[in-house]
């Protein structure tokens, strides 16, 4: 069984006119709003933000209350995307310079190591290109904030680092492997942000669907080299 946790950051455009009632709401929700330099607004009344989400944990026996994420349940548990419907509706404005940063982070440390390889990148590089095809998310291919990798000498000339420095380093590529040391996450920034309920969820149930698909697959493809 892969059990994941969620947690994300979406950039966007919070409206000013909102802003002493969102700050309530987040705050009610576990969230935190922060002023984010790397955006722009164009609108009027729009105010770059960060807004981060808290981390939707998998249950276990000892804490009923967290969320459950397994075979036997929703692939995400629907608070998450209930939890960003009512962010979304203080959010003003959204562009190209915004992104949604999803991080997942795993029980075992086994499951961390799988996705540590220029491989998994590629297929979810491969994956995001065939399933994403809107202006937007195109767009964010040849964003500088969430570079796709080349090859797997670019991938090997930041790896290293990335994952074993708690300074921040190499951040900026489709999958963020310093979020690890720092987190103890996984980041992918590749999808654009938006306030659409729907695109949201389709965005994490890709990502979490395809990261848990892989990391069972190589679990089998291990027991077999074993047997």
């Amino acid at each position: 069984m892969v059990d994941v946790n969620i947690g994300y950051e979406l950039e966007a455009g919070l409206n000013t006119k909102m802003s002493r009632e969102a700050k309530k709401t987040a705050r009610n929700l576990g969230f935190s709003i922060g002023d984010d330099g790397s955006i722009e607004c164009w609108k009027n009344n729009s105010m770059e933000v960060e807004f981060k989400s808290p981390v939707y944990r998998k249950s276990n026996q000892k804490n009923k209350k967290l969320l459950f994420f397994d075979i036997k349940q929703p692939l995400v548990d629907n608070k998450v995307f209930d939890d960003f419907k009512q962010i979304a509706c203080y959010i003003n404005e959204i562009n190209h310079s915004m992104g949604l940063h999803v991080h997942l982070s795993f029980a075992t440390k086994k499951h961390y190591e799988y996705l540590f390889s220029y491989d998994f990148v590629k297929l979810f590089q491969n994956a995001y290109k065939k399933n994403f095809t809107k202006k937007k998310e195109k767009k964010r291919i040849r964003n500088d904030y969430c570079k796709f990798y080349n090859n797997d000498y670019d991938f090997l000339d930041t790896f290293h680092d990335a994952v074993s420095t708690k300074t921040k380093c190499a951040r900026s590529f489709v999958v963020n492997f310093n979020a690890y040391p720092v987190h103890h996450t996984i980041e992918f920034r590749i999808f654009p942000s938006t306030k659409n309920v729907e695109e949201f969820k389709r965005y994490v149930l890709f990502l979490v669907s395809f990261v848990k698909d892989y990391i069972s697959s190589m679990e089998k493809l291990e027991k077999t080299y074993v047997v």
